[in-house]
């Protein structure tokens, strides 16, 4: 077993994979962001709590991990075999699942509300303090530490990065290892209020899913191959080599709302292992990891990805100790995504050479757990805090939200 090339910090992008999508916080969903929970449509009852989804919490915490500890057997070669094959999988794929889980999430909280008047301003206030503070921070530490960054600077790209639009221009334009998908969802948000208009007819949200998984089709069979080799992940991390993964997620959430069905969790968890099994039992030993991201495999993936995370959505979550320490890291997701790089940058350098691999990637990710647990006490969470009482101060909450609209369930 071998990597193809000595892979270094930020260069190239190339196994810098996933960002946790930053769904909906608990503390927004308890602001305000509670429906009726229930409306008939046709003699049908259709499930409109706007509940917490812990399950998918927890999920998300998951996957933040699982990108952690790909990125850390990339940087120190700790893993092989069929084990390092598994960690690159799963690695890669969370970031669809970011994305699923995001798509998720903002349906939930908003299907079949008008995002309109002060609701909207409000939302992306809101947006912004829970994106941006961090991802600022990650952006200074990046300049500062990394030098192939510094390389590749230039005044257009950190205006890009400053007013976070480089998702419209390139995803890769970040400085922030990662930030490509960081990117992307923001385009997924300035996009929201017309997927949300689109997701009134529900057989409209359904074509449009199919629509994107067409468009996405090109950059599985051709695309991302035909490029340079040096090209190849400027090319995969584009707009419609991810939309999809969005609006399926918006599907999920609708085949939720429409049943009671939830999964008790000893269920789930045989589900999910079987999936898993599914996954990695047929997987040939990967060279290059471009190997699970183009072609056939790619679609079995992300189809295993998002039953994935369908089934934790379906999930009767479980109470009490049990569940917490996946809660706490499903909180601390997005912070422990965007910090453990600059966990890593500060202690490589400074790591005896006579450690072994498996050392070095258990410092890496206690150093990741810590700094992410800083960031998350002292920048995060007083930011979302600030963002919800500047939303509220500035832009005063409607009698009702969000508004749901008298023709919700028009066309279904």
């Amino acid at each position: 077993m071998r990597y193809v090339t000595t892979v270094r910090q930020a260069e190239l992008e190339g196994v810098y994979i996933g960002e946790p999508s930053a769904p909906a916080t608990a503390d927004e969903v308890r602001a305000g962001h509670a429906a009726p929970q229930a409306v008939a449509s046709g003699g049908r009852v259709e499930s409109l709590a706007r509940d917490r989804v812990e399950s998918l919490d927890a999920l998300r915490g998951l996957m933040a991990l699982a990108v952690v500890i790909y990125h850390l057997g990339a940087w120190t070669r700790v893993f092989g075999g069929a084990l390092r094959d598994a960690v690159i999988v799963l690695g890669v794929y969370s970031v669809e699942g970011f994305f699923v889980i995001s798509g998720f999430c903002f349906f939930h909280l908003y299907a079949g509300a008008s995002l309109g008047g002060a609701e909207l301003p409000r939302f992306y206030v809101k947006r912004f303090f829970r994106i941006a503070p961090l991802y600022y921070l990650a952006l200074a530490l990046s300049l500062a530490l990394e030098p192939v960054y510094r390389a590749v600077f230039s005044w257009g790209r950190l205006l890009e990065n400053l007013t976070l639009s480089f998702g419209f221009f390139h995803p890769n334009h970040s400085f922030v290892v990662g930030g490509w998908s960081i990117g992307l969802e923001l385009v997924f948000y300035a996009a929201l209020p017309a997927l949300l208009w689109i997701g009134r007819r529900r057989w409209a949200l359904y074509v449009l899913g199919a629509a994107l998984i067409a468009w996405s089709l090109p950059f599985a069979f051709g695309k991302v191959e035909a490029a340079e080799e040096l090209r190849r992940f400027h090319v995969y991390v584009l707009l419609p080599n991810h939309a999809f993964a969005f609006v399926l997620g918006a599907i999920v959430a609708d085949l939720r709302r429409r049943t009671a069905l939830r999964l008790p969790w000893p269920a789930l968890f045989a589900a999910v292992a079987v999936l898993g099994w599914l996954a990695l039992s047929h997987q040939p030993t990967v060279v290059d990891h471009f190997e699970v991201m183009v072609g056939w495999p790619r679609l079995r993936y992300v189809a295993l990805c998002c039953a994935v995370v369908l089934l934790f959505a379906f999930a009767r979550w479980p109470r009490g100790r049990l569940a917490q320490p996946l809660t706490l890291l499903g909180e601390r997701s997005y912070a422990l995504y965007l910090m453990h790089p600059i966990a890593w940058l500060l202690i490589r350098d400074s790591l005896p050479a006579t450690l072994a691999p498996s050392e070095q990637a258990a410092l890496g990710l206690l150093a990741a757990f810590l700094l992410a647990e800083l960031a998350h006490r002292t920048l995060e969470r007083p930011a979302l805090r600030f963002g919800q009482r500047l939303a509220s101060a500035r832009m005063p909450e409607p009698d009702s939200e969000p508004r749901l609209s008298a023709s919700r369930s028009a066309g279904r």
